[in-house]
């Protein structure tokens, strides 16, 4: 291949390359903007030098490279990720053009494949036709549709990871396009590397939506102390005005003659009122510190749910206690419980008997316990694992957290325990004694 054939390509396959990136990431061209056609320029200038000077495997991630560069040029208000993704999108659009086209000429051809390849191979009409399919496939929105998935399953991962996944895909297609395009009998050797790369994509795939889930997990439990004890004094002020509010009403009720006001009032004192202060006096009993707000939020919620509960304090268990506790450690607690708790509403939710009964309490150390009845089968040793539930949808993932969470903190442990249709979840917080 000459460098005026190879001059000429670049021009062509620049020109969809670039249409690509502003179609992937549905971006509607400028034609006015003289930016975009230095950057065409300077792409195709730049795989131009990498395809005169390079080997063949090389060649390909370098072009990556160059298209990752032009592509964050055009689009610098995008984060690095978002222009890796579309790139590897426009990547794999231009390998599944080429075997379109190789599908065409073979069946139009009357050589054998090896020598189809030979013959097709890097010339001007090839590009051009690879181009044509690489346009006739960006008017499809499938490629756009393709980036949205792949955003939303890499918008939880850390960068590092993304990298490393895309490139080795990449090197892999690069593997596979040298041997087909330059080993002469290469036939099987294609088939292998094909699968090869087909199933460790799956496994990609299938580990970003795994991270994915324990992410959005993570992050729902993720909070800090501040906001915690934030939530516990704004659970105060509602007392105090709900106090208030009451001794308003019943002054209204004493100022009034009228049977009709005063049955409303008492009305509102009597039943409304009363189930918010009720919660209001259970979660008062826990010592401030973050986990008071926590269990207060829940309870409200189990009340939503008509979930009979019981919410039993050891005497113990005092403000002094709780803040011999780490920052981080607390942090922990909370997410751990907000876990249990939310599992055990769950679990109660769509069945008939709805009981949940928390219970902390203090021996040598500090105890805290959610017990709730259930239907179904549970296989305890399996409880914890990624994935594992007995529940359909994105569920499973809230024990494997908790999990984590034990393995970083030696001063955490837990049990688990089944006794008829009960199941007990208990985390035992270690006194660190002065």
């Amino acid at each position: 291949m000459n460098i005026s054939d190879i001059i000429i390509s670049s021009i062509i396959m620049n020109i969809a390359e670039i249409i690509s990136y502003y179609k992937i990431s549905n971006t509607k061209i400028n034609t006015k903007d003289f930016k975009i056609y230095l950057i065409y320029l300077l792409q195709t200038f730049l795989i131009v030098i990498n395809y005169a000077f390079t080997t063949n495997v090389i060649k390909v991630i370098i072009t990556f490279l160059i298209m990752l560069l032009t592509c964050k040029l055009l689009f610098r208000h995008k984060k690095i990720v978002e222009c890796l993704v579309i790139v590897f999108v426009s990547e794999l659009l231009i390998i599944f053009s080429e075997f379109c086209f190789m599908i065409l000429a073979s069946f139009y051809s009357k050589v054998n494949n090896q020598e189809l390849i030979q013959m097709v191979q890097g010339t001007v009409f090839t590009n051009l036709g690879i181009t044509i399919i690489i346009l006739l496939f960006l008017f499809t929105n499938i490629p756009n549709k393709l980036y949205k998935k792949i955003m939303r399953l890499v918008s939880n991962i850390s960068f590092n990871k993304i990298i490393i996944f895309l490139s080795f895909i990449i090197i892999c297609s690069s593997f596979l396009f040298y041997i087909s395009y330059y080993n002469k009998n290469s036939s099987f050797t294609l088939i292998v590397n094909f699968i090869i790369m087909t199933v460790y994509f799956i496994i990609v795939v299938m580990i970003l939506i795994k991270e994915r889930k324990y992410n959005i997990i993570n992050a729902k439990y993720l909070t800090t102390l501040n906001e915690l004890e934030e939530y516990e004094n704004i659970i105060n002020e509602f007392r105090i005005i709900n106090h208030e509010n009451e001794n308003q009403l019943n002054s209204i009720k004493g100022m009034t003659k009228n049977k009709k006001v005063i049955a409303y009032i008492d009305e509102i004192t009597n039943n409304k009122n009363a189930v918010n202060t009720f919660i209001l006096k259970q979660a008062l009993l826990i010592p401030t510190g973050g986990l008071r707000g926590l269990i207060y939020s829940k309870l409200i919620l189990m009340k939503k749910f008509d979930i009979k509960y019981n919410l039993h304090i050891d005497k113990k268990i005092n403000s002094k206690l709780m803040k011999s506790v780490s920052t981080k450690t607390m942090l922990d607690i909370c997410q751990i419980i907000g876990v249990y708790l939310d599992n055990a509403i769950e679990a109660v939710s769509s069945i008939d008997k709805k009981e949940i009964l928390i219970n902390i309490y203090k021996d040598e150390n500090i105890n805290i316990e959610i017990i709730n009845n259930y239907q179904g089968i549970l296989d305890i040793s399996k409880i914890g694992k990624a994935g594992y539930t007995t529940k359909e949808g994105m569920h499973g993932y809230g024990l494997n957290l908790v999990n984590k969470i034990l393995k970083e903190n030696n001063d955490l442990t837990n049990d688990r325990v089944i006794k008829q249709d009960y199941f007990k979840q208990k985390l035992i917080i270690k006194i660190k004694h002065s």
